[in-house]
């Protein structure tokens, strides 16, 4: 993660990286340099109060700047962040963290009174980036000063960041837990920088590569069916979806890893988020369901108000759907408004999407396996069986699969398949998921 971003830094360290949009719309825009700075100063900071190299983090934080500094800050200091969800009540946080403490030191727990604290001062981007360092460093200070005590913060942050892009391997070991439950024992899913990686990879990939692409070309932007300009190779992405989940985390590295800036959402409103893919030629957003669903009716009432007005929804080159099944209403109602949309198959014990396709009206419910990932189909029904034939349980494998529960025994075949719990069939290079038969097996420890 740290060495992409900091190649992404040496490249254009001055091109935005993020722009936050809050929730009253006020937008902040954060360059590749300045967030390396805070992200870097941060992790000194939280050395410095004790937080060392394989100790775990909690963040229990909305979708916020501090969330993208804590993740780089955690990473430059090889800190093992915890992804809190941050909607669970006190109660359920504190068992989270209870429960994860048998399993490592959570040497601290930020939500967001403790964020103002520590990188607060990061939102005051005006500010010269020394006094925004100095204040995020709180006491610290050089024994002996030679460039002065801000510029010798910045010369020691971008130094202590160089050295621990040096330093920075894709670990296999866990740098990202998912502790995110909506109820009862949450299930610790620990995931290696390398994996979060390669799942990245792998959509971002897929998502550029020729045949994907192909469909994109037959209307090109700029036209009199595209309120556009043309923008060659560029992709802006959206981030609505929680960061504390996967499918919203997993948005932020892709974005590292194919330098592709983001717009942070604090919230998910439905008439800002199609204004801004109007206005600021945003290219990709992931959404649910339900947010996909808003985003369809207030196109839908617009349309009816003045039949001859452009669908917002058609300027997106890519809208990922990132729910587990897919629901029919909704995707006869995008295909009414020329919603370019492509479904995903993917969990946290995946780190995201193994398989995506663009919904076509040839669409029958077929998803492309990612490059990487392969497919096995445990105990396949036969003939006049109770599920179709040929369907049986989901096994698979790939860049991206965890290697186990910190809090559980999961379970995989001989040959390190992850049984997901899911009843699916592959044909034809394509997997058919049917339905989510079981929860995935697991066995508590005690």
């Amino acid at each position: 993660m740290i060495d992409a971003f900091e190649t992404d830094v040496r490249i254009d360290p001055d091109a935005v990286f993020f722009t936050f949009v809050d929730e009253s719309g006020a937008e902040t825009a954060f360059t590749y340099r300045y967030t390396r700075l805070v992200a870097a100063a941060l992790a000194r900071r939280l050395a410095a109060m004790g937080v060392r190299e394989g100790h775990l983090l909690a963040v229990d934080l909305p979708n916020c700047p501090e969330f993208i500094f804590l993740t780089l800050a955690c990473a430059y200091g090889g800190i093992t962040m915890v992804a809190l969800n941050h909607r669970l009540s006190l109660a359920e946080k504190q068992a989270r963290v209870l429960d994860l403490s048998r399993h490592g030191c959570v040497a601290c727990q930020v939500d967001e009174d403790r964020a103002r604290h520590l990188v607060g001062a990061a939102r005051q981007v005006r500010r010269p980036v020394g006094e925004v360092i100095a204040a995020i460093m709180g006491n610290q200070r050089r024994e002996r000063s030679i460039m002065g005590e801000q510029a010798d913060h910045v010369h020691d942050t971008v130094h202590f960041a160089e050295r621990a892009a040096h330093l920075f391997a894709n670990s296999v070991q866990p740098q990202v837990i998912f502790a995110s439950g909506s109820s009862g024992r949450a299930k610790q899913v620990p995931l290696s920088w390398a994996q979060l990686a390669g799942a990245s990879r792998a959509l971002n990939e897929a998502l550029a590569s020729e045949d994907m692409v192909a469909w994109q070309d037959s209307l090109p932007l700029g036209t009199n069916s595209s309120p556009l300009p043309p923008r060659p190779g560029r992709t802006l992405w959206q981030l609505c979806i929680p960061l504390y989940s996967i499918d919203g985390f997993q948005t932020l590295v892709r974005a590292v890893y194919g330098m592709q800036p983001l717009r942070l959402y604090a919230r998910f409103d439905a008439e800002q988020v199609l204004h801004d893919a109007r206005v600021k030629g945003v290219t990709h957003i992931g959404v649910r369901d339900r947010m996909m669903q808003d985003l369809l009716t207030v196109e839908e009432w617009r349309c009816d108000f003045d039949p001859d007005v452009v669908s917002r929804l058609a300027a997106y080159r890519c809208i990922l759907l990132c729910n587990r099944t897919l629901n029919p209403l909704t995707l006869d109602r995008a295909s009414d408004l020329d919603a370019r949309m492509f479904a995903s198959y993917g969990m946290a014990e995946t780190a995201g999407p193994i398989a995506c396709t663009r919904i076509t009206p040839a669409f029958r419910g077929g998803l492309r396996l990612l490059k990487g990932y392969d497919v096995r189909i445990i105990d396949a029904q036969p003939a006049g069986g109770s599920q179709p034939a040929g369907f049986g349980q989901l096994a698979l494998r790939g860049p991206g699969v965890f290697d186990g529960y910190l809090n559980a025994n999961a379970a995989f075949t001989v040959d390190r398949y992850f049984m997901t719990g899911d009843v699916a069939l592959t044909y034809d290079g394509c997997l058919y998921i049917n339905e989510r038969s079981v929860n995935i097996p697991l066995f508590h420890m005690q």
